[in-house]
């Protein structure tokens, strides 16, 4: 029986206000049962390459899509997975994302705009159409309190807020890769 082949990534960036740059990006790999710091060289190869564009592009595109919406993004968390099979086929994705607002709140048509807009993502436009596809949306008001740490107040590589003082928490999920 063959044997598939699975990626998987998790990052988690800050953002500075109003264009949503991106201040800080940690991401890491499963790699041998242990979460790893992903970083790009010239010995990669290139399908381990391939795996991290197609999760940095649907951030990429979320970031630039909340800015073009006039949302300001404090925080983005997120995961990904990419199975092939035995012979390098791609034969799913998914992606989940936990955005977090520096302030106000998300309606659900702004959420669906973004899904929208995140589907233009060029990688996510050319995968083929038998790939198994799916992405995971959450977007939350964030308050000060709720911000992550930054840099050496940050005693875990991965941030997970205690406690969301504003209740508001819209997820909806898509097969938009």
């Amino acid at each position: 029986m063959a044997t598939a082949r699975t990626f998987h990534f998790r990052l988690n960036s800050t953002h500075t206000d109003p264009n949503n740059a991106v201040a800080t990006l940690h991401v890491e790999q499963y790699v041998n049962d242990v979460w790893q710091p992903f970083e790009l060289n010239e010995y990669m190869p290139g399908f381990q390459i391939f795996a991290y564009s197609c999760f940095i592009c649907q951030h990429t595109y979320l970031r630039m899509n909340a800015t073009e919406q006039e949302m300001n993004l404090a925080f983005i968390s997120g995961t990904f997975t990419l199975t092939t099979s035995q012979d390098w086929e791609v034969l799913s994705v998914d992606a989940e994302f936990d955005a977090y607002l520096s302030a106000g709140e998300a309606t659900p048509k702004q959420v669906n705009d973004l899904i929208d807009r995140m589907k233009g993502c060029p990688i996510a436009r050319n995968l083929a159409h038998n790939v198994v596809k799916h992405t995971r949306l959450s977007m939350h008001g964030l308050s000060k309190e709720d911000a992550p740490c930054s840099g050496s107040e940050r005693s875990l590589p991965f941030y997970t807020p205690k406690t969301l003082t504003n209740s508001t928490l819209l997820s909806l999920n898509s097969s938009i890769l």
